[in-house]
This record gives structure tokens, C-alpha cells and sequence, in this order.
């Protein structure tokens, strides 16, 4: 009598893990932290040298720890809705971790906020400082340095032209940001009494001599187009600066001529204003001659045959 064949008895089957996607969110969210501290450290010498890298790169670690603060709030639904205890640690480790990392990105983000704000103000306050400087250096180089002083009356207006002395300060910073060499004039309109618009052309500024020789302006552009930083900046200055608008005062076109040109025998100057020569009658004046004029332009006193007694304005450039 043969034996029933023998059934071998089932393969054990590996038992099924209980929330298997809570239990990977549980994992990633306290690894995520792990990766991004890992990609900014790889990626610290291409952030050095490129910006835009640097912020892209900045908000793809923001990314991954925000996605870490996601998936760890995942994990500590898995562990406490679907009783998956295991996770419970690594979950709450996670958020942690990824809230402070959040916290501190969030802190840093206005302390830099806050710190623009403060240096946007102080540049501003430098910036006006500067500017106030600059005004008080044109001022010191028209008052307290020997130089040609000479104005004239228009309709409704008076055109004053002045020499920056290649001595005073505010001249030798003025000529270090150009790499052609020159001396300095200014062009000044006071247009307060005129209705019409004045546009005056510094390129046709010619210097008239006693003995009848004539020295020509160096063209502006060819000053200008040789600054050493900020040209186009400088270029659009001196465009608005030839235009003198009704009631208004521009005291700010400059002019070019000769460096070393020598002012001393100049009788008077002649200037295009609205496409007419203008003649601007001056001489030159020693510092202590400056003072005296300046002194009685302020007090309103006559000037006599000063040609700068046509306006006292005409100083405070």
C-alpha cells in the first residue's frame, strides 16, 4: 500500500510593513537638512564667484527644507492617525530641525533687510554730503582763488563766466576724473527774469586777448568722452546744464579751454547763447580783489564798473 504524497508546506511570506510612505516621509524629512547643508557646501566657492548661482542655489536648499518641514508633518500624522509609534521620533526630530533651520533663514532675511535700509540711508546722507561738499568746493574756487570774473545782462537774464583756478581743490578733483588734460570754466545763467528758454553753447566759447589773439574752447565731448568712470552720467549732466529754462537759474555748464591757458590778459569772452555770440566782458581778479567784490555783492552794496556788479548772484555758484 503506496503512501499519499507528501504537500510541502507553504513558503513563509515576508510580513507586509504598515505604512510604508509615512515611514519614508518620517526618514527624508529629517535627512532633508542633511542634503542641503551637503549642496551648500559643495556649492560654496561657485557661490563666491556668481550671484545669480548663489541665489538659486540659496532657494533650492529653502526648497528642500521646506519640502523636509512637509514630509515631517506627514511622518507625525502617520505615527499618531495610523499608530505607527516607530516614526513618532524621527518625524518630530525632523520638524524641529527644519523649523529652526526656517526660523533662522526667516531672522537672517531681516537682519539683512534691515541692514540695507540703514546703509541705504547712510549712503543717502554721504551722498548729500558729498554734494553739499562739492557746492562749497565751486563756491571756494569762485571766492577765495584768484581767477577771470566777467558777466553780462541779456533780456530778463544775466550770463556770467568764471575761471576755475587750476590751484584750488575743488578744481584738481574736479580735472582727476578725466584722463585729457584742461582748464575749468563755468557758465552761468541766471534766468529769472525772462520768459524764454536759454541754451547756451560752451563748444564756441572763445577767450579774447589785449592783443587781439584769440584762444578757442576745447570741445566738450572730447573732455567728457575721457572720464574714467560714470561717462555716460557725466555726458547727460553737461546736456541738461546748457539749458537755462524761463525763470529759472543754471549754474552749471562748464567749459573747457587749454590747460595752462593764462587768464591774465583776457579782455573778455564770447559765448553762443541761442545760437547769437554773446560778449562777456571781465578780467582777472586777485584773491583779495575776489574778496572785496564778494563781500560787497553780499551786502547789496554798488559795484561800480565790476562787471560782476550786473548780477552779485552770479557768484553763488
Amino acid at each position: 500500500m503506496s503512501l499519499p504524497p507528501t504537500i510541502p508546506p507553504p513558503l513563509p511570506t515576508e510580513p507586509k510593513k504598515q505604512g510604508g510612505f509615512f515611514v519614508q516621509a518620517a526618514r527624508a524629512s529629517w535627512r532633508a537638512p542633511i542634503v542641503a547643508l551637503v549642496l551648500g557646501i559643495c556649492t560654496l566657492s561657485l557661490r563666491e564667484q556668481d550671484r545669480s548661482a548663489a541665489m538659486i542655489i540659496g532657494w533650492t536648499n529653502l526648497g528642500i527644507i521646506a519640502l523636509g518641514t512637509l514630509l515631517s508633518l506627514v511622518g507625525i500624522y502617520g505615527a499618531f492617525a495610523k499608530k505607527i509609534r516607530s516614526i513618532a521620533v524621527p518625524a518630530i526630530v525632523g520638524l524641529v530641525v527644519n523649523g529652526i533651520l526656517i526660523a533662522s533663514f526667516l531672522s537672517i532675511l531681516l537682519i539683512a533687510r534691515e541692514f540695507s535700509q540703514k546703509r541705504a540711508a547712510i549712503s543717502s546722507k554721504t551722498r548729500e554730503q558729498q554734494a553739499a561738499d562739492a557746492e562749497q568746493e565751486g563756491v571756494d574756487v569762485v571766492e577765495k582763488y584768484a581767477g577771470w570774473l566777467g558777466a553780462t545782462r541779456l533780456p530778463g537774464a544775466v550770463v556770467t563766466v568764471t575761471q576755475w583756478n587750476d590751484d584750488a581743490p575743488g578744481t584738481r578733483e574736479m580735472k582727476s576724473y578725466f584722463s585729457n588734460r584742461m582748464s575749468l570754466m563755468q557758465i552761468a545763467i541766471d534766468n529769472s527774469g525772462n520768459s524764454e528758454r536759454l541754451i547756451v553753447n560752451p563748444d564756441s566759447l572763445v577767450l579774447h586777448f589785449n592783443d587781439g589773439t584769440t584762444v578757442k574752447a576745447i570741445g566738450v565731448n572730447s573732455i567728457l568722452s575721457s572720464a574714467k568712470e560714470d561717462r555716460d552720467k557725466w555726458m547727460a549732466q553737461a546736456a541738461r546744464a546748457r539749458i537755462s529754462e524761463p525763470h529759472t537759474k543754471q549754474p552749471n555748464c562748464s567749459a573747457f579751454v587749454p590747460e595752462g591757458t593764462d587768464f591774465t590778459h583776457v579782455s573778455q569772452i564770447s559765448v553762443e547763447v541761442n545760437g547769437e555770440d554773446v560778449v562777456v566782458p571781465g578780467r582777472f581778479y586777485s584773491a583779495e580783489e575776489k574778496k572785496t567784490l564778494v563781500e560787497r555783492a553780499k551786502h547789496n552794496a554798488p559795484a561800480g564798473s565790476d562787471p560782476q556788479g550786473a548780477k552779485p548772484d552770479g557768484f553763488h555758484l
